[in-house]
């Protein structure tokens, strides 16, 4: 259980430099290393559907929940 995170729940990326680095891109996400083990990075919130597809993005420290969840609430009715 990585950060306390429910593998049954949660899916987390795991890859090489340069797949990091394409993911931050593909999805604007800036950072930069500190040190040898912190990063410095934006804050956002992406949202895939069942396809892999972006379907949602909200990029900042205020987050719309309502506008995220009415998404979330789209895409779980189309994947069923």
């Amino acid at each position: 259980r990585l950060h306390g995170l429910d593998p049954e729940r949660w899916t987390l990326f795991n890859g090489n430099a340069a797949a990091v680095r394409e993911l931050a891109a593909v999805h604007g996400v800036r950072f930069r290393r500190i040190d040898p083990t912190t990063y410095d990075h934006s804050i956002g919130i992406s949202l895939l559907d069942a396809d892999g597809v972006l379907a949602f993005q909200q990029n900042g420290i205020e987050i719309d929940t309502t506008d995220f969840i009415s998404h979330l609430e789209t895409i779980m009715k189309l994947s069923k």
